[in-house]
């Protein structure tokens, strides 16, 4: 129970802390805070040693229309991962609902709300697959980066 919650707190930090560097101006350069870099390596070394692990993430996101008005929109995503090839993803929210699965060879993508789906033959790691989705397509999926070995 309790590294659930070590693991809640430093996913939380984390978003915290991407989320505020956009409130930073490009030109400053700040110091990276120490405790920051602390947090994100204790979280890195905690997700290397995991084996199997889940989590969810919540995100929101505005469209601006050209009339000025603005859309917000959510998303609510349960991720599960088992090291070195399995994964799986559930999103469900405003603009989509589907789900991704991984198998250690494929990774399929199914849309619950028009009942199709696409698969494609990728690596048999995780890494290796996030990578060539990267390569292949241009896609880095959200959070890719706590689904790596080594984050």
């Amino acid at each position: 129970m309790q590294s659930k919650q070590i693991l809640s707190i430093v996913i939380l930090s984390l978003a915290f802390l991407i989320q505020s560097r956009f409130f930073v101006n490009a030109a400053d350069k700040p110091a990276v805070d120490s405790r920051a870099n602390q947090i994100l390596k204790q979280m890195g070394d905690y997700l290397k040693k995991a084996d199997r692990f889940t989590f969810n993430s919540e995100a929101y996101f505005e469209q601006v229309l050209e009339s000025g008005q603005k859309l917000q929109y959510n998303s609510i995503a349960k991720v599960a991962i088992q090291r070195p090839n399995r994964l799986r993803v559930d999103s469900r929210g405003d603009v989509a609902n589907e789900s991704y699965y991984y198998n250690g060879k494929r990774i399929t993508h199914f849309d619950h709300r028009s009942n199709t789906y696409a698969s494609v033959k990728v690596p048999a790691t995780i890494d290796a697959a996030i990578d060539f989705l990267a390569t292949q397509y241009g896609l880095t999926p959200p959070l890719a980066d706590l689904a790596y070995k080594d984050p």
